[in-house]
């Protein structure tokens, strides 16, 4: 049959049941549905029609291809081959045109794509009324399937030319995108449209070949994938109208564009709004005919002078007498030989957050002052019970400094100097004996740090150092206490923003509450870690424990559980607080097997440390 005609296609007789065909017909069917839902839902703009116009050429091919199985003679067989094919040879135009108007480069291959378009016209023409193109059909064993003649040879290179191109500019255009909506967008499609074109497998079958055309199966993947981009990220259409038109609509500040004179040619529902006219009223009029407070004619005239964009605060009165404070923002458009074409008004109603902010800064003010009453009195507290914790080590540090220890360090030099030939055992005496009597300046010189008024001065700080420092402060009541010490510090810890001198009197506070629960002697441990971006501190005694009723009193204000005279109640109040001001969280309970432990934690990592400060006594 040398050319086209539908005179039998209506035909019922011409036709038998072939379950091949409902494979292609469904898919057809979903395709033709999917760009029908996406021309609707995006409004009918040029993207979706672009998107429309290629389902509608996969749906042609894909129904052509069902009517080609359900024919049962080859002259009806023809007719929908040739209806199959018109969509064939449209689809890589189309296809082409929808890729470059999604990653933006229409109009710069406008003329490429009407020169694809034209060569689709051509190969329409020739699949309708030449035998070139279709020459006839042939019988498988799923139905008749089409014949390509010497036509279709130069149509399958314009085919594979037309599908790398849009897939390159697909993924050129993917690799240029940042990071979101867009960049996953064109990543689906890129994927969609690369399973799609396996569909060209069909092609092998058009020239004899004895291969079951399952094109349909990659388009259905490509129609699953694409109705989830869509349904997604949506297909949007960038144009400068489509956006100033739904800027126009969706936009709740009042917007208002005039002309080179200052009337109003445009003006969205919140400036009608704004000031109480319909859209009719406000078009044609100057604006300040309109509100001559809100834009004054001589601020106009001067931004038309300068033209630079500006910034203001207005105030304008309803009828009703409420005042509304705006931010009217005023920049100037163009025309293409450079001169002004009109001013664009934006005004933003900022009432609500001028109340906003004059509430919260009465708050904050009196939050602040709060803040700082609180803060007194916190370091009140704490001062407090530092002269207690003075007093309670004032035994201690009698026995570390009660002799002169310059006169000593004095004499053991005027000794290691004087001594002809000494041995070895007297040069180890004299330099013991110097060392302690360092060890014995350090501890005073850090009792008189740690008793200094002062605010916090936070610094960066080894969270193990400190507790070396506050154990050399309470060295002399373990002694007295028969207490051992056992340290498992990690080394790793990250340096912490700490009040040096404040975080040692948490810890010589803790570890004084462990000796006097241990009256008999007994092991004192103290570890510290880092884990899950926490740094923690635990300080445990194997004594006998706090009672259950006194549990949930520890923090209390003047609560001890010590007899009279020998405590205020201050201590662990004053601990958890100062604990609390350089960001740690202070918890003291029973050990299960026994004994207190004591659990100071800090949230925030500041920076790794892999080295651990030296101990000032060593």
């Amino acid at each position: 049959m040398p050319y086209f005609t539908c005179m039998d296609l209506f035909q019922f007789s011409n036709y038998s049941l072939n379950p091949y065909a409902l494979a292609p017909a469904v898919v057809g069917i979903g395709i033709a549905l999917l760009g029908l839902g996406v021309l609707i839902r995006e409004q009918w703009s040029s993207l979706s029609i672009a998107f429309f116009g290629m389902t509608t050429a996969g749906a042609v091919w894909l129904l052509g291809n069902a009517g080609v199985y359900l024919a049962r003679d080859p002259a009806t067989a023809l007719q929908w081959g040739r209806i199959e094919n018109c969509g064939v040879v449209f689809i890589p135009s189309l296809v082409l045109l929808f890729a470059l108007h999604v990653v933006g480069k229409l109009r710069r291959f406008r003329a490429g794509v009407l020169g694809a378009a034209f060569l689709s016209v051509l190969f329409c023409f020739s699949v309708l009324f030449t035998p070139w193109f279709v020459r006839g059909v042939k019988l498988f064993p799923w139905g008749y399937f089409p014949q390509y003649g010497p036509a279709s040879v130069p149509f399958l290179a314009f085919f594979c030319a037309l599908l790398v191109m849009s897939l390159l500019s697909y993924h050129q255009e993917y690799r240029l995108a940042l990071a979101g909506t867009r960049k996953r967008r064109l990543g689906t499609f890129l994927l969609a449209f690369g399973i799609a074109y396996l569909g060209s497998v069909d092609f092998v079958a058009t020239f004899g070949i004895p291969l079951y055309p399952f094109g349909y199966l990659p388009v259905f993947l490509f129609l699953a994938i694409t109705a989830q981009a869509i349904w997604r990220y949506r297909l949007v259409d960038i144009t400068p109208a489509f956006a100033a038109a739904q800027i126009l609509k969706t936009v709740s500040d009042s917007l208002l564009v005039f002309d080179h004179e200052g009337v109003i040619r445009v003006a969205n529902q919140a400036a009608c709004d704004l000031f109480e006219r319909p859209e009719e009223k406000l078009l044609g009029r100057a604006i300040w005919r309109v509100d001559g407070n809100f834009f004054p004619r001589e601020r106009f005239e001067a931004f038309m002078r300068t033209r630079v964009i500006h910034n203001f605060e207005a105030v304008r009165a309803s009828s009703l007498g409420r005042k509304t404070v705006l931010d009217v923002a005023v920049s100037g458009i163009r025309d293409e030989f450079g001169q002004p074409a009109a001013v664009v008004c934006v005004a933003r109603d900022l009432t609500e957050r001028k109340l906003a902010e004059e509430e919260l800064r009465r708050v904050h003010d009196a939050l602040k002052r709060s803040h700082q009453d609180l803060k007194s009195a916190q370091m009140q507290l704490i001062e407090a019970a530092k002269m207690e914790s003075v007093g309670r080590l004032a035994a201690g540090i009698a026995h570390e400094v009660k002799n002169p220890l310059a006169v000593i360090l004095q004499g053991l030099d005027y000794l290691d100097g004087r001594i002809p030939q000494p041995t070895e055992e007297i040069s180890m005496v004299v330099r013991e004996g110097k060392n302690a009597v360092r060890r014995a300046d350090t501890v005073l010189r850090g009792l008189l740090d740690f008793s200094a008024l002062r605010s916090l001065e936070l610094e960066p700080s080894n969270l193990n150092a400190v507790i070396e420092q506050a154990l050399l402060l309470v060295r002399y009541s373990m002694e007295q206490g028969h207490v051992q010490a056992v340290l498992r510090l990690d080394e790793n810890l990250p340096l912490l923003p700490l009040d040096r001198n404040k975080m040692e009197q948490v810890f010589v506070n803790l570890i004084l509450n462990a000796i006097y629960a241990m009256p008999d002697g007994g092991m004192l441990t103290v570890v510290t870690e880092a884990a899950d971006g926490r740094v923690v501190a635990r300080v445990e005694d194997t004594g006998t424990g706090i009672p259950p009723e006194a549990l949930s009193k520890l923090f209390e204000p003047f609560f001890t559980t010590k007899p009279v005279g020998k405590g205020t109640g201050l201590g662990l109040t004053v601990a958890r607080s100062l604990a609390e001001l350089q960001g740690g969280i202070l918890e003291v309970g029973n050990r299960p097997e026994g004994g207190v432990r004591a659990t100071l934690a800090f949230g925030r990592e500041k920076s790794r440390a892999k080295r651990k400060e030296k101990n000032p006594a060593d």
